[in-house]
């Protein structure tokens, strides 16, 4: 595990202690190796190392921690990833083009 990420972590759990506790109390136990590998499993590629280290410090929090959003869980990122993939595949059995397919789709 990288030193600098429990550094930072070292310093938002003081923080949280200090000013909200109820989100300090918030910060999951750390999620073991194993499950991390099966996350990439289903996602199909390997998650970024900062965040690899991250989920070993706390796999996720119970309550929204940053801009009012939730540091996901393992097993939310993967109930949101197969949400997302299943309603993709909704939409195209409908018939709604693939944004990969329509070039500047945005505009």
């Amino acid at each position: 595990m990288n030193s600098s990420i429990q550094r930072q972590w070292n310093t938002i759990e003081r923080k949280l202690e200090m000013y909200v506790p109820k989100l300090a109390d918030s910060l999951r136990k750390p999620v073991d190796s194993k499950s991390i590998r099966e996350v990439e499993k289903v996602v199909g590629c390997r998650l970024p190392q900062t965040l690899r280290d991250s989920l070993q410090v706390h796999d996720g929090s119970d309550e929204p921690l940053f801009d009012n959003e939730r540091f996901l869980p393992v097993k939310d990122m993967v109930k949101i990833y197969n949400m997302r993939n299943e309603t993709v595949e909704k939409l195209l059995k409908i018939g709604a083009r693939s944004p990969d397919t329509i070039k500047d789709w945005w505009r």
